[in-house]
């Protein structure tokens, strides 16, 4: 099913043992336009952090109810590797996250190719999986790039507004783009092929 993403942004999430917090964000790949992870935020008031959640844990998201489950407890969750609030996501935090939760990293050798089963998407193989690992990782959030600006060939067009997803396999479809004015709203479809980063 397709989803809007900014619509999903704040869904409350439920672990194997309870509610535990809310989806703040995702990660994505702008090459092959692909989501990688869900920002969770978790605790409370004075002691909030945020935590990457493979998309490999989570169910599809439910619209009647705004809820997210995750296969996993609130303790997995709670111990699993901090974000850093400042920092961008680096390659390093990705393979101890992945090695946390058990999971192959989505740029390892052997990855199994454009398998609806596996959510976190369409994987490639690498030929050499260390030379990959050392690369900077290239990931992008989903609340940052909501807003940036869009070039036609002629000229801007518009801005970001929302990014549409299948949730089978976590791929972004369309990206939505507003090309309304402060009189007139108005927003169309942009597949990714047609983007260039």
């Amino acid at each position: 099913m397709y989803h809007s993403i900014n619509e999903i942004i704040d869904y409350k999430l439920i672990a194997k043992d309870g509610e535990f917090g809310k989806c703040n964000d995702f990660l994505f790949e702008d090459r092959p336009w692909i989501v990688r992870y869900m920002v969770a935020e978790t605790g409370g008031f004075l002691n909030r952090q945020k935590v990457l959640i493979p998309l490999v844990e989570l169910e599809k998201p439910d619209r009647s109810t705004q809820l997210f489950h995750i296969d996993l407890t609130k303790q997995q969750i709670e111990e699993s590797p901090s974000l850093s609030e400042n920092e961008p996501v680096s390659r390093q935090y990705e393979r101890i996250s992945y090695l946390y939760f058990g999971w192959p990293a989505h740029w390892a050798e052997d990855e199994l190719e454009n398998t609806a089963s596996t959510p976190s998407g369409v994987f490639r193989k690498q030929e050499n999986a260390q030379e990959s690992v050392d690369k900077e990782s290239s990931l992008r959030s989903v609340k940052e790039v909501t807003g940036y600006h869009v070039d036609a060939t002629d000229g801007k067009v518009g801005s970001v507004n929302d990014f549409i997803v299948d949730d089978n396999i976590w791929a972004i479809r369309y990206l939505v783009v507003d090309i309304g004015n402060s009189v007139k709203d108005k927003k169309v479809l942009l597949a990714p092929d047609w983007v260039n980063t």
